[in-house]
């Protein structure tokens, strides 16, 4: 009975004791999940303690590999798990030698898998993937120019990209920008408030492959080009390059089915004398479609072109266009109208660039259509217009008053210049016949007005 005893007593203090390191395993147990839960609890709240720093020091080191002559920058990276957010501010790029320069004041991407976020693979190559990207104040030097954007959206699951109010223009005034070459060059500013991108190829976009866009939309887009033919042309420099030449030479896949430009402003300008006033032609109101613009078009492929706008504010022009896709050289066909104008709108430019000035004449109607076939315009004019009367301006000074410059206004509108362009009884009248060579110095749009203004001369008498 006593050993029974000793038995039983000696099994609950057995029991006593499991029991007692069961309560201490269960105590601490419970106090590393609290302290477990408490670091969770605190790493989901305040992720930026953790991820900051490392996420800032691989987009750096990251960068510094892939621009090793550069100077990388960035202020601050926030990311924002419960949003699924990633900001970054006040980002920049900048090249050793001070050539060029890339910044973003800030920069919001959305969608990201915050899983992703610790390994460095992933946040350099797939951290765009179904995300949301907003930038802020986009600033580029680059050459002779500035490249400013003030937003930029790309959604990658809409497959869309949002740019506004874009403004590119020289990094100096036009003086200092002309100083800077020994031969005659083109200055452009270009402005527009709004352009959408839709249907845009993403994975090809953001790897760089390929630039496939289904349809872009433009509003309120000017550009202002200005020629100084102060200097002479620099036949050693490259020639500017066509629509054509420029297809060629993307050797990525480019393809953009449709591009439409609503509200658009062209201003065009000729100067022959440093500092002086410039020759001006302008198009307001322009409305622009363009559809086909691709680099691996089919054979017999082309882009299609209609375009209208009002020239000198006065006479509504309208253009139509068809350039073969592919096509080793410039070959093309455009053709359109202009409707009733007064001439002497036209003396901005005429009076500077080619040294006349109109004192009367009016456009009741016009209609054109121009051949190019390897740079070479062929091609009809029918204008009718009446009462021309032109004046022949000196070149040095600008003035008609001279005796010899009144001798040769008279003479001019007597014998050479044909004031009246209108059908007779039978309906016939003077047709103008294009026929102009593109020179090794004029861009796409100066060699299509030169190609036009060969059929106005051949109908004036110019």
């Amino acid at each position: 009975m006593m050993m029974f005893k000793k038995i039983l007593h000696k099994q609950i203090q057995i029991r006593q004791y499991q029991l007692s390191l069961w309560k201490v395993g269960l105590y601490l147990g419970l106090s590393v999940w609290s302290i477990l839960c408490v670091c969770v609890f605190v790493l989901l709240l305040f992720p930026q303690l953790y991820t900051n720093d490392f996420l800032k020091y691989c987009l750096t080191t990251e960068l510094k590999i892939t621009y090793p002559t550069s100077t990388v920058k960035i202020e601050r990276v926030d990311f924002h798990l419960w949003e699924n957010r990633l900001d970054i501010e006040n980002f920049s790029l900048k090249a050793q030698d001070a050539s060029s320069s890339f910044s973003i004041d800030s920069t919001s991407i959305i969608g990201i898998r915050w899983a992703q976020i610790f390994r460095a693979e992933s946040l350099t190559k797939h951290m765009l993937n179904n995300s949301v990207i907003y930038a802020k104040h986009i600033s580029i030097n680059s050459g002779s120019y500035t490249y400013r954007c003030k937003q930029l959206d790309i959604s990658v699951p809409d497959s869309s990209v949002t740019v506004k109010s874009v403004q590119v223009h020289p990094l100096k005034s036009d003086e200092q920008f002309f100083e800077n070459s020994k031969f005659r060059s083109t200055r452009y500013n270009l402005a527009f408030s709004q352009c959408m991108f839709s249907g845009v190829d993403m994975p090809g976009l953001l790897q760089g492959k390929s630039y496939h866009v289904r349809s872009t939309y433009a509003e309120d887009v000017m550009l202002d080009i200005l020629l100084n033919r102060d200097k002479a042309y620099d036949y050693n420099s490259s020639k500017p390059l066509m629509p054509n030449e420029l297809l060629l030479s993307i050797h990525e896949s480019l393809q953009i089915g449709s591009l439409n430009i609503i509200r658009g402003h062209l201003k065009y300008a000729e100067r022959l004398v440093v500092g002086a006033k410039p020759g001006v032609l302008t198009f307001e109101n322009v409305q622009m479609s363009v559809v086909g613009i691709t680099n691996r078009a089919k054979r017999g492929a082309s882009i299609a072109i209609r375009a209208q706008g009002n020239f000198m504010n006065s006479g509504l022009m309208k253009v139509r266009m068809s350039i073969p896709a592919l096509s080793s050289h410039l070959n093309l066909h455009y053709s359109g109208s202009l409707g009733a104008m007064d001439l002497t709108k036209l003396n901005p430019f005429l009076e500077i660039a080619e040294h006349t000035r109109i004192k009367s004449g009016s456009i009741q109607e016009a209609a054109y259509e121009i051949d190019v076939d390897a740079g070479h315009a062929t091609g009809n004019l029918r204008v009718v217009y009446k009462d021309l009367y032109i004046v022949i301006l000196n070149k040095k000074t600008g003035s008609a008053n001279g005796v010899f410059d009144q001798v040769k206004t008279f003479i001019a509108n007597l014998i050479k210049f044909r004031g009246n362009n209108i059908p007779d009884k039978s309906g016939n009248m003077k047709i103008g016949s294009a026929n102009y060579a593109r020179k090794p110095d004029e861009a796409f749009t100066q060699f299509v007005w030169f190609g036009l203004r060969s059929a106005v001369g051949d109908v004036a008498g110019f």
